[in-house]
């Protein structure tokens, strides 16, 4: 009786858990196809929270590189750089793109070659505990059917 007594209390929890799923959808995923002597990719997708409150992401997780992290690209003074991010707010009933040229996923330290058609793994996590797991196709940059939406 107590395991279906404890489960009954877990219960709720789980399904808290679960509720970055219902209310952050994710758009055409996709991370760069890149040849084999590449040690390092970036991932992009859309991001939409369909929620009533903003949702913050404070991490990525992947297994095919040795760290995956937040960018975005700063243009100052005529340079452009790359800039890591510690947190992305996405507010309620908002969308924010991870696309080239600005917010992005880097894959550093691949693990194995990444080949068109490969799928990668990749785990939002988000400040309040929620995660959310996303699979990412190996794409070439013209074959992403990527459109570029600014909001």
């Amino acid at each position: 009786m107590k395991p279906f007594l404890l489960a009954l209390l877990l219960l709720p929890m789980l399904a808290w858990s679960g509720e970055a799923a219902v209310e952050v959808e994710i758009e055409q995923p996709w991370v760069r196809a890149v040849p084999p002597v590449s040690p390092n990719t970036a991932g992009y997708f859309k991001l939409h929270n369909h929620g009533a409150v903003e949702r913050v992401i404070v991490g990525v997780a992947s297994d095919a590189a040795s760290a995956v992290e937040m960018h975005t690209v700063v243009e100052q003074d005529g340079a452009t750089t790359m800039q890591p991010l510690h947190e992305v707010k996405i507010a309620a009933e908002d969308c924010v793109m991870f696309e080239p040229g600005a917010h992005h996923i880097m894959f550093i330290g691949l693990k194995q070659p990444l080949k068109e058609g490969d799928e990668v793994k990749l785990m939002l996590q988000f400040k309040n505990g929620d995660t959310l797991p996303i699979l990412m196709p190996v794409k070439r940059t013209e074959d992403a059917g990527h459109h570029h939406h600014h909001h």
